[in-house]
């Protein structure tokens, strides 16, 4: 009996040790494949500066760039990510816009000031949502209270915000249609600044390509190329989320 018994263990834990084997490499392969998606994400296919057709066709294609990006004085990755940056707090400033029913995240974009500290007005208290127009914003304590309050009315979202001790009452506007297009026009001056800083990225960067030294003429020219190309990419991005905020702001479900 124990001979078996031994050998019995022995094929469990042979077992045991080729399905470890197989799930460690199939997590190596699961590695690669995402390296190579993100990869593929980074450099779409398409020409430069082309824009795709249809909607929702993601703006300009982004292709690969024709010179060895290791001669490149740019770093592309993290100039890259700089423009992600851009469609991330573009997107976070249109999440504060109302465009149906009031929800809490319409006072994302209020930050309160005490002393010397700056943190939402999520943190200064309780959020939530009273009826279909009418915010309320429970606070820890007096100062606060104060605090929040002036956050609320220096951010403009209300026109007569109520303060009752802890308690912040904020009504929100009826979606009327000046007050849809005067949101509209808001956007638009969100979508413009955020454009702005894309192009201080475009401008700075070729600053830094033609200020390096060693480098061919074609390869420069290839470079700032690219430059543009990737600065197009990012700006049709931010033109379609535009697009489709005041879309929904115009027309809203």
């Amino acid at each position: 009996m124990a001979p078996a018994l031994f050998q019995s263990w022995a094929l469990v834990n042979e077992f045991l040790l080729l399905f470890a084997l197989y799930r460690l490499n199939n997590m190596a392969v699961l590695a690669t494949m995402a390296a190579t998606s993100q990869q593929q994400l980074r450099f779409k296919g398409g020409k430069k500066g082309k824009k795709s057709s249809g909607k929702g066709g993601g703006g300009a294609k982004l292709g690969r760039p024709t010179f060895e990006t290791e001669r490149c004085p740019v770093p592309l990755d993290a100039l890259q990510d700089k423009y992600h940056g851009q469609l991330q707090h573009l997107l976070n400033e249109y999440a504060t816009i109302r465009t149906g029913e009031v929800t809490p995240n319409l006072l994302d974009g209020v930050k309160v000031k005490m002393g010397d500290a700056t943190f939402a007005l999520s943190q200064a208290g309780m959020v939530s949502v009273k009826n279909t127009d009418t915010l309320i914003v429970t606070t820890f304590d007096s100062d606060t209270a104060k605090a929040a309050y002036e956050a609320v009315v220096d951010a403009n979202i209300a026109p007569n915000p109520v303060r009752d001790d802890l308690v912040i009452r904020i009504q929100m506007p009826k979606l009327t249609k000046e007050y849809r297009e005067q949101v509209v026009k808001r956007a638009k001056e969100m979508l413009e600044q955020t454009k702005n800083k894309m192009r201080h990225l475009r401008s700075h960067a070729v600053s830094q390509l033609k200020g390096t030294e060693g480098l061919s003429e074609d390869d420069t020219h290839a470079m700032q190329e690219y430059l543009d190309a990737i600065n197009t990419h990012f700006v049709a991005q931010a033109d379609e989320m535009y697009e489709k905020k005041a879309d929904h702001i115009s027309n809203p479900q």
